[in-house]
């Protein structure tokens, strides 16, 4: 059983409910991506009829009003609540996604999401699959709060795990500790020498000798490699290079001297 909450990995989870990608984007781009999957459209319509469940009309409406549920979706999630499917399509593929937009405010996206949050059905938390690209600590400040405020919002009912790299990660738990909750914790966690792993990732050719000379080291016991060894790859390496620039050479001296 999985539990609600922010969980930092490097690793993507085996098969979760929606897989979210963070960049420059804002934060109501995000909750449209979020609902651009079915299961968690039919998540959500589920968690509306868990909401109406046992309660009367007046209490319904109260407890929207009490969670600054958007008023015009009000009547609707009681439809949904009632069985009309086709409320309940236009309800989480429609409406719901495209709050922060137009004339939906911002603040009537985090209640929605907190209301959704709310009424998941929690013996199971759905996991949400959640990248986070270096583009975002470019963002502007304001934009990335917004999306650690929705993040956390969610992890009050989900299963969120949040992707990225070693040097992202505690990059997150300095600048953005106060905007997700235990964020601070993953500094513990954090090796310096994982960032000079990660810089070398993206700075080095795969295919390079750099990257094959830390391969035989990594294949030897003593860690250290003989210099006469290392030259003679290096040299074996070059062969082709010095083959081709021979035969250039040979061949411009057969063409000026008409050979």
């Amino acid at each position: 059983m999985t539990d609600v909450g922010l969980t930092p990995t490097q690793q993507p989870p085996l098969s979760p409910q929606a897989s979210l990608a963070i960049a420059t984007d804002p934060v109501s781009a995000l909750w449209d991506q979020l609902f651009a999957h079915q299961s968690i459209r039919d998540q959500f319509i589920r968690a509306v009829r868990r909401f109406a469940d046992g309660r009367t009309v007046p209490e319904c409406y109260d407890a929207l009003e009490e969670q600054n549920v958007p008023y015009w979706f009000r009547s609707r999630i009681l439809e949904v609540a009632r069985g009309n499917r086709r409320d309940a399509w236009r309800l989480a593929a429609d409406l719901v996604p495209k709050l922060g937009q137009g004339h939906a405010s911002l603040e009537d996206l985090f209640a929605t999401a907190q209301f959704f949050a709310d009424h998941v059905p929690d013996d199971q938390p759905p996991t949400l699959a959640v990248t986070i690209d270096r583009a975002f600590e470019t963002a502007p400040r304001r934009k990335r709060e917004t999306i650690c405020r929705l993040l956390a919002v969610l992890a009050t009912g989900f299963d969120v795990r949040v992707i990225a790299t070693g040097r992202t990660q505690h990059w997150l738990a300095q600048h953005h500790r106060e905007d997700l909750p235990g964020v601070s914790e993953w500094r513990e966690t954090h090796h310096p020498s994982r960032d000079r792993v990660d810089d070398a990732l993206e700075a080095l050719d795969p295919d390079g000798r750099k990257v094959e000379l830390l391969r035989q080291l990594a294949d030897e016991p003593a860690q250290t490699l003989v210099s006469t060894r290392v030259a003679g790859d290096a040299r074996r390496r070059s062969q082709p290079d010095l083959a081709t620039a021979r035969l250039r050479n040979e061949l411009a001296h057969r063409t000026w001297t008409g050979r």
